[in-house]
């Protein structure tokens, strides 16, 4: 099965990273890709692209869904990231080789529904990616709490104020990573609801610097 994909190049000229980015339920590749603008100057060497969900959204039939949201509950939450993990590991693979990176050079950024996939795919599979981000989301499968699965860095955000993903997604998806000896950072945005602060992006910058080995300008 094919995918669809918005890529941005690297600043520089040549990718020595990438970063993936997974919209939300509704949204689609173009959604998130405003981060790459906010980003690119200070990661130069990092490509950024953004993956299309496989679904037509069941109630908004301009945007995509990774998988169908009716119950919103954990059941329906972990059914739908196994379903739909395999049509993401394709859409990796290929988009890794476009890059001409390693997955260790490779960080997922997911929000809300993009989130849960952006945990799910990050910690259960075999592969040792740079780092995790996920923003407005939740931990929606079990199996990150294997012990001898890879361990990459992840960052939590979260409004204060979601009233779509509720913020106590946040310390529960914390507390599991960290019994599970997952190097996690959480942080709660105060008084923001579903969305990405200005806080939020300087997170990630910082984050993504650290994961993806640049060295910070001791000026900044």
């Amino acid at each position: 099965m094919g995918h669809e994909a918005i890529r941005q190049p690297a600043q520089s000229g040549q990718a020595r990273s990438l970063v993936v980015l997974l919209h939300g339920y509704g949204a689609d590749a173009s959604d998130l890709m405003g981060l790459a603008d906010d980003l690119k100057l200070t990661l130069p060497d990092t490509a950024f692209v953004g993956i299309e969900a496989p679904q037509v959204c069941d109630v908004w039939a301009a945007g995509r869904q990774w998988f169908p949201l009716s119950e919103r509950n954990p059941k329906e939450y972990r059914l739908g990231v196994e379903t739909a993990a395999p049509f993401l590991e394709q859409a990796l693979t290929a988009e890794i080789n476009h890059a001409g990176v390693v997955s260790s050079q490779v960080a997922l950024f997911g929000f809300s529904q993009g989130a849960m996939m952006a945990l799910h795919v990050g910690l259960c599979g075999e592969r040792k990616w740079a780092g995790v981000m996920a923003y407005s989301g939740a931990l929606a499968s079990p199996c990150p709490l294997d012990p001898n699965g890879h361990k990459p860095p992840v960052l939590l955000v979260h409004g204060t104020e979601d009233d779509v993903v509720p913020f106590w997604n946040l310390s529960v998806a914390q507390s599991a990573l960290e019994n599970a000896e997952v190097p996690v950072v959480a942080q709660a945005i105060p008084d923001l609801g579903h969305g990405i602060s200005v806080r939020g992006i300087e997170l990630a910058r910082t984050f993504l610097m650290d994961v993806l080995g640049y060295v910070a300008d001791p000026c900044d």
